[in-house]
């Protein structure tokens, strides 16, 4: 069997599907094109496809990926090619490469995400008040947020690694760098409750949310996922 490993991208109207109908999506495609799926063991066999951590519903992207267990190993160009005939448009397969059977699942190995997050307040921001409003947050040791029955705490700060805020005419864009833990992950729209609700707190509009990258990590670098155990494309 062979493992075959796909970036791919979600955007416009994708956006809103969740990740389970991704997951089906990704899983007709392959029948259409008729790919050589193995499936899994048991009474309900299943194709083995797997993804890396779920796109929140409404978030864009253009670094997803998913892994196909294939029982061939045909060329990653044609692969691309009947992929990308077979999903819709605003799904897009933007590389493919085989990776080592043995190699470990993309959930175990991605540890850091990347975003972009358009935001608009309802106040007039300066430069000034944004750059001491980035300063508060990082003077923080920790910032908790609850989420849902208020019993689920999260370190804010714990998973941050970087942020950046620039004014882009009446918005705010954030670039955020986040690392996951055991407890879960950040949403990337916290970020924003978390900083425009330091004292004086600010009302503001999440805009869109798009995710930049997602990255193994190893010795404080961040790594590809389609470079982790490659099999190298001289061999395909």
């Amino acid at each position: 069997m062979y493992r075959l490993r796909l970036k791919f991208a979600k955007q416009d109207r994708l956006r809103f599907i969740s990740h389970l109908e991704l997951m089906r999506t990704l899983e007709r495609a392959a029948r259409r094109a008729d790919f050589p799926l193995a499936l899994s063991r048991g009474f309900s066999p299943k194709p083995r496809i797997s993804t890396g951590p779920p796109l929140p519903v409404g978030a864009s992207s253009k670094s997803e990926y998913a892994d196909f267990i294939l029982l061939k190993n045909p060329r990653v160009k044609k692969v691309v090619g009947l992929l990308n005939s077979s999903l819709p448009e605003d799904l897009r397969v933007v590389e493919a490469k085989y990776v080592l059977l043995s190699s470990p699942s993309l959930m175990s190995i991605i540890k850091v995400a990347t975003y972009e997050v358009k935001v608009r307040t309802h106040l007039p921001l300066t430069d000034e008040l944004i750059e001491r409003r980035v300063a508060d947050f990082f003077r923080e040791e920790k910032i908790e947020i609850k989420r849902g029955d208020k019993r689920r705490m999260f370190d804010l700060r714990e998973a941050m690694v970087d942020l950046a805020v620039e004014a882009v005419g009446a918005e705010l864009l954030f670039r955020t760098v986040l690392r996951s833990s055991e407890k879960g992950s950040i949403r990337p729209e916290e970020i924003a409750g978390a900083l425009f609700g330091l004292p004086p707190a600010l009302s503001f509009e999440v805009l869109s949310v798009h995710r930049t990258g997602l990255y193994a990590e190893s010795d404080g670098r961040l790594i590809d996922p389609m470079d982790v155990a490659s099999v190298g494309r001289e061999e395909i």
